[in-house]
């Protein structure tokens, strides 16, 4: 299992559904070296799988990295961000396919 440090989320209606950008330097932390990877997403409170929020499969999604993107900050679509409780910063845990995104107030 791969953490990150907090993230501030960035909620963006010209990004698709599911899909979290983040800078390379952040996936790194993840093991993410290539430009995208599909994922299953999960908003949670912990990585303990009886605490999901989605559904049990989570959510189908990507991961692309960008330069673009302000190192330290992730993009979400605004409206992914509204579902998952419009948190203001993200902590992502990846675990074979399955990316959980801890809310900050969650995750203490």
């Amino acid at each position: 299992m791969k953490t990150t440090g907090y993230l501030k989320v960035k909620g963006d209606f010209s990004q698709r559904q599911n899909t979290v950008i983040m800078h390379p330097n952040d996936g790194f932390d993840l093991g993410f070296m290539k430009q995208h990877y599909p994922v299953k997403l999960f908003k949670n409170e912990s990585t303990d799988p009886k605490k999901i929020a989605f559904p049990e499969k989570g959510q189908s999604g990507y991961v692309f990295l960008d330069n673009d993107c302000t190192h330290g900050s992730i993009y979400l679509n605004k409206k992914f961000w509204e579902l998952i409780g419009q948190p203001r910063r993200i902590k992502l845990v990846y675990k074979g396919e399955n990316l959980y995104l801890l809310p900050e107030q969650a995750a203490g």
